[in-house]
């Protein structure tokens, strides 16, 4: 409900418990139809190396469908539009499981169609629904308790997802079918739709629906005349094309590379998602402690490393080998964020961040998401074409012959994060 009123404590205690409750049972949902259980269904589906790939690209190409969410925002508020945007998402989830239905009717082109369209409207209502997210959350709770509450709903969030991959694991590892996974992404749907629910319920003032009303076409000269806001946008580029060139290639390699069940994938997910639990409050220390610019470089090595470790690795499957992989990505990705978070607090002033939030999401989001889909389909195909000739055409050869193509694109990306302005010197220049 929009309240003409700031929220009372009573009423702010309630809209925190049914926020609580929505992020407990989006955990669950979001590890029932997230990235790692669409990729397995598409190598499942026997699709092509570069519609796999093209999927964790729409988690940023989604950021397009950004200023839908500024649209609806200004017109039902925050929390009903998070919710709108909620139930579109799952619904377009199932969307994506159907693609079992049409491959098995022989419409192969249909199922790949579904998946990507799928993944793309999936990511694109998320980043619309969330779009006033943060300042919604500052909407039912004050100075004194948000900490505490955002703590919370974050130990909620990891707990529910944690024990729902637990759950989808050994799902897998005992009913290992297309048909199970088809069936996990039904029930991901269902809990997303009652989460959304208690979205509903929740209280905000006239606040949030005002803020969305300000035009973006009055900040964003003044952003782009700010050199540090510039280098931001293509240092974050050059941070989400190595994410997706490590991250998810990584799982598709380790899938089809060595042919492991979906259950022994599912265990990697696991083990990099626990990992960025277990060292998130390390990299946020790290990351204030240090220039966020070096915090950058470091989190981006982490993540980068995944290229030497895939050329170097082991022609057998090796459980240590990818336990390190994909621990260093966990951090990698982890540190990414938090990195990314506060380069952004530092970079932009206070009264421009709503708007540079907009802009800077749907710019690089939606570059990222292009280029990484031009390139990675790119790269696949000449790693195919490397091991044939070198690596005698073997699975795993052709996606080290892939890293071996990645490596300067990764170099050229590590000098673009490079370029970004260091934390000191920023400071001057804000409190100039």
């Amino acid at each position: 409900m929009i309240l003409s009123t700031p929220l009372t404590p009573e009423q702010q205690r309630q809209s925190q418990f049914n926020y609580c409750c929505y992020t407990g049972i989006n955990g669950i949902s979001y590890m029932c139809l997230g990235e790692t259980v669409i990729v397995l269904l598409a190598v499942r589906l026997s699709m092509p190396d570069w519609a796999v790939a093209a999927i964790s690209s729409m988690i940023f190409f989604g950021f397009a469908l950004l200023p839908l969410g500024k649209w609806m925002t200004a017109r039902v508020g925050g929390a009903r539009c998070q919710a709108g945007f909620w139930v579109a998402r799952n619904i377009v989830a199932v969307g994506v499981a159907s693609s079992v239905l049409w491959i098995r009717m022989g419409f192969r082109g249909v199922a790949v169609a579904c998946v990507l369209g799928g993944a793309f409207l999936f990511y694109g209502f998320r980043a619309a629904g969330v779009v006033m997210s943060i300042p919604l959350i500052g909407e039912i709770s004050n100075e004194r308790t948000r900490g505490h509450f955002i703590g919370l709903g974050q130990r909620l969030f990891n707990s529910a997802a944690a024990i729902s991959l637990v759950a989808v694991s050994a799902l897998m590892y005992f009913l290992d079918s297309v048909w199970t996974l088809f069936g996990i992404i039904l029930f991901g749907a269902v809990c997303g739709v009652t989460a959304s629910r208690f979205l509903s319920r929740i209280d905000e003032s006239e606040n949030l629906r005002q803020n969305a009303r300000h035009p973006l076409k009055n900040d964003v000269p003044e952003l782009f005349r700010s050199s540090p806001f510039r280098r931001m946008i293509l240092g974050r580029i050059c941070t989400n094309l190595c994410l997706l060139m490590t991250t998810s290639i990584s799982l598709l390699a380790l899938k089809r590379g060595y042919g492991i069940s979906d259950y022994e994938a599912l265990r990697f997910s696991l083990i990099m998602y626990v990992t960025k639990s277990l060292v998130s409050t390390l990299c946020s220390r790290l990351a204030e402690r240090m220039s966020s610019r070096t915090a950058l470089q470091i989190f981006f090595c982490c993540s980068a490393a995944a290229a030497p470790l895939w050329l170097l690795a082991p022609s057998h499957y090796s459980f240590w080998h990818a336990l390190l992989l994909f621990v260093l990505l966990g951090i990698g990705d982890c540190g990414a964020e938090i990195g990314k978070g506060i380069y952004f607090l530092q970079c932009v002033p206070r009264h421009l961040q709503t708007s540079a939030s907009v802009v800077a999401s749907l710019l690089d989001g939606a570059l990222t998401g292009l280029l990484a889909i031009g390139l990675n389909a790119l790269l696949l195909k000449g790693g195919e074409g490397l091991a044939a000739r070198f690596g005698g055409g073997t699975p795993l050869a052709n996606y080290q012959g892939y890293y071996w193509l990645a490596l300067p694109f990764l170099l050229l990306a590590f000098l673009g994060v490079s370029c970004q302005c260091r934390l000191p010197r920023f400071r001057k220049e804000t409190h100039a």
